[in-house]
């Protein structure tokens, strides 16, 4: 028999007046019987979703997953695919050595196709019983002095599916970590009408002139739910963020973007900026945003800031006089905020496989 638990997850780090209710998020997870145990415990890397994520994959009994990455071996690729009515859940820890550049993919995907070369599909998925699948992802990345990582990661839910993905970075002195988050709704023949996609990420810049860069693009529709929660700790002198995220909602869609950048004590010299950019192609939609910075460091420099609206009148003029009708001209700069997000992932074999995945072979 499955039982079901109610977990909060997302909480901002400093707790702000509760009317739109951003503080943090809950979602009902279920607990298969054949997971119902305490015997292994979660890795001490933070992550971006809390305690109560933590908590429900003690519950889970999921094991962390260790791989190192060098110079010698710099890559890793995984699809996560449960059926429906299954769950499947996984924890990855990445050690990525002095010096080395890596890449990391990571497709939540459940009825979409495996990346390619040297791919691992998901190992253990449990039955439900219930109607959509349920992914459960976390992602620990530990960068030494001077490594470099490329995390992409691809959140493409079928009907009544939900996603869960966390991810928790460490950086070294001197380490740089870019990050690409995927957010493409309907593709294909994908079908994400009522699917929930919770994302979070947390990353800790520890050594000096370490950096972080995030750049996501989303596009909503078919009442789906989108809940995020980016957390950048600038620990140590001249360290460097920027987090971009654009996207574009209609049909009854829901997203909630938390983006919180910290400057702490020592951390001077250091720079961060986060930006939302938002397109409403429906008077039905939800969006909520809070950019927050906090600091303890005078030396810093931060900025953010937010951007939401319909097209503008100027903008489908001037596409409708090169041809387009309406739906055309709006189709375009939807999936434009994807495609920019795709076309700047520097592996060029990665960025075109994600292209023909999302777009189909004539986006290439």
């Amino acid at each position: 028999m499955n039982n079901t638990t109610n977990v909060t997850i997302n909480p901002l780090p400093v707790r702000t007046w509760n009317r739109l209710k951003l503080n943090d998020s809950s979602v009902d997870l279920p607990v298969p019987g054949i997971y119902a145990r305490n015997e292994s415990p979660v890795h001490t890397l933070p992550a971006g979703m809390g305690e109560g994520l933590d908590d429900y994959f003690r519950k889970l009994g999921v094991r962390a997953e260790e791989n190192e990455l060098t110079k010698e071996t710099g890559s890793f690729c995984c699809a996560i695919r449960p059926e429906k009515g299954e769950l499947a859940a996984r924890e990855f820890v990445f050690h990525v050595r002095e010096g080395a550049a890596a890449l990391i993919r990571i497709d939540m995907d459940p009825s979409g196709e495996c990346c390619p070369d040297n791919c691992h599909e998901n190992s253990r998925a449990d039955n439900l019983g219930k109607e959509g699948a349920v992914t459960a992802v976390r992602t620990l990345i530990h960068l030494e002095k001077n490594a470099s990582v490329d995390l992409i990661q691809v959140h493409s839910p079928g009907e009544s599916d939900l996603i869960l993905s966390d991810t928790g970075v460490h950086a070294c002195e001197g380490a740089e970590i870019r990050v690409f988050h995927v957010f493409p709704g309907s593709s294909g023949d994908k079908d994400g009408k009522n699917a929930k996609i919770y994302a979070a990420l947390r990353s800790d810049l520890a050594g000096e002139g370490s950096s972080l860069s995030l750049r996501g693009g989303y596009r909503l529709g078919d009442e789906c739910v989108l809940d995020m929660n980016y957390i950048v700790n600038h620990l140590a002198p001249s360290t460097k963020s920027d987090l971009d995220m654009r996207g574009s909602l209609h049909k009854g869609s829901r997203k909630t973007f938390r983006g919180t950048i910290d400057f702490r004590r020592g951390s001077g010299g250091s720079k961060g900026a986060e930006l939302e950019d938002v397109l409403f192609l429906d008077d039905d939609v939800v969006n909520r945003t809070i950019p927050l910075i906090l600091c303890s460091e005078e030396d810093v420099e931060g900025d953010h800031g937010a951007a939401a609206g319909k097209i503008s009148p100027e903008a489908l003029y001037y596409l409708c006089s090169r041809g387009l009708d309406k739906e055309e001209a709006a189709r375009m700069l939807e999936e434009g905020r994807i495609a920019g997000v795709i076309r700047a992932i520097p592996e060029r074999r990665v960025r075109e496989d994600l292209l023909r995945k999302v777009f189909g072979e004539e986006s290439v």
